[in-house]
């Protein structure tokens, strides 16, 4: 979902807040061509807030 955000500053900074050190975030992002071919009328590079 962080990459549908225009800002990122409040979502990385609450990541930031839980994660103890020495942990690790995996963040998986969807391919493009996968989002088109689901949702041919949407705008993949559209941002909400």
């Amino acid at each position: 979902m962080l990459h549908y955000l225009e800002d990122w500053a409040a979502p990385l900074g609450e990541l930031r807040r839980v994660l103890k050190p020495g942990d690790r975030l995996i963040a998986v992002v969807n391919h493009p061509i996968i989002f088109k071919m689901q949702y041919r009328e949407a705008d993949y590079f559209a941002t909400s807030k």
